[in-house]
């Protein structure tokens, strides 16, 4: 068995640590077993990870005590480093090498950098970084892997996207958990008290990025074409208060359901009707696959999404630039009553892609076994 060690997880349910453990659940055990590094806290499905046979390490982050990350990293390759077969680093930015360097250092062979954002973010001392390091990354780097290209193309030159070193790697999803549940639709929409209301879904971080502001506005004007109309946003994030405020002054308050965090978003799915993801910049959504396998039909920006995440006809391109007026328009225009064959349409589609994380852990089994 060959354990690999790997980056990325945070204590927070994101689109990445979200990934990693679709591709953890469903990897052969026997073959592989993986280990993690969080910052700060506990990562995201820690008692899981313990369960499946992992282990966790919690690092002092570089922020908070930049000499004890240092030496609390140090210490783990000196104690663990010669169990790893690969590092597998999942990032949005590269802000710092020195895990590289490390597992360089330590000899394991294969050390993969993956991006999974495709825009600069963070403040202007880690996107200068960023600059920087992706320069540098080549020396420490044995693989390349994306969400996207256009992931791919924020964080490698185009040398390594053309070379056998590079794999765009799918944020795939269990299908089968997202599949619409006609039964599930009608017990959460009457837990929400939705009734037979339109219903807006989103689900993601209460973040600039993810745009919900602008959710916000575009839901205000749904509200004037159709008011039995009900918005639902599953996660949160340090925008909450402000769109608490933002929702009451709008005037549709109580129209909104705030979910927060929540472990049940693939029902929430099957509750939906229509899906809205205006994000400002993105790698390659999770929530666009997810709603995709849940037959939602599905609306994001130009501007963030990659054309890849259009798995099936069931997602549409809007631009930022757009009014909120005609967001809502186009939503509500394409808003269809939820029959159970329209649900499911698109279903088989998805079952046989590499969106499938059953297909998908297969292909990654093999990128860790060359």
């Amino acid at each position: 068995m060959k354990r690999i060690l790997v980056m990325g997880m945070s204590k927070d349910r994101g689109g990445m640590e979200t990934c990693i453990m679709n591709y953890y659940r469903h990897i052969d055990k026997s073959k592989f077993q993986f280990d993690f590094i969080s910052y700060n806290e506990k990562p995201y499905c820690a008692e899981e990870i313990e369960a499946l046979g992992g282990r966790y390490f919690v690092v002092t982050g570089r922020s908070v005590d930049f000499k004890k990350n240092k030496a609390e990293l140090r210490e783990i390759f000196e104690t663990y480093g010669h169990e790893y077969e690969g590092l597998w680093y999942n990032c949005c930015i590269i802000s710092d090498l020195n895990i590289f360097k490390l597992a360089k250092e330590f000899q394991i062979p294969k050390r993969i950098v993956h991006s999974h954002n495709s825009r600069p973010m963070g403040n202007f001392v880690t996107n200068f970084l960023h600059k920087i390091n992706k320069k540098k990354i080549t020396k420490y780097a044995t693989n390349f892997w994306a969400c996207s290209m256009s992931a791919a193309k924020f964080f490698f030159n185009g040398s390594v996207i053309n070379s056998n070193k590079f794999k765009v790697i799918t944020n795939a999803v269990d299908v089968e958990e997202y599949k619409f549940n006609p039964e599930t639709r009608e017990k959460i929409r009457e837990e929400l008290s939705l009734g037979g209301d339109l219903v807006l879904g989103n689900a993601g971080r209460m973040t600039d990025q993810k745009n919900q502001l602008f959710l916000l506005d575009i839901f205000a004007e749904l509200v004037k074409l159709d008011p039995a109309s009900t918005l639902v946003i599953a996660g949160y994030g340090e925008l909450d208060s402000e769109l608490h405020e933002k929702a009451s002054n709008l005037g549709i308050y109580d129209k909104v359901r705030f979910l927060g965090q929540t472990s049940n978003v693939s029902d929430l799915y099957s509750a939906m009707d229509v899906f809205a993801l205006p994000s400002k910049y993105e790698g390659l959504p999770m929530t666009l696959v997810e709603s995709q396998a849940a037959g939602l039909p599905s609306f994001t920006s130009r501007e963030a999404v990659t054309d890849e995440a259009q798995i099936t006809p069931l997602l549409q391109f809007m631009s930022l630039e757009d009014e909120p007026k005609l967001w809502a328009e186009v939503i509500r225009e394409k808003y269809r009553i939820n029959i159970t064959a329209d649900r499911l349409s698109n279903f088989g589609k998805m079952s046989e892609s590499v969106w499938n994380i059953k297909q998908a852990a297969l292909e990654l089994e093999k990128l860790f076994e060359e």
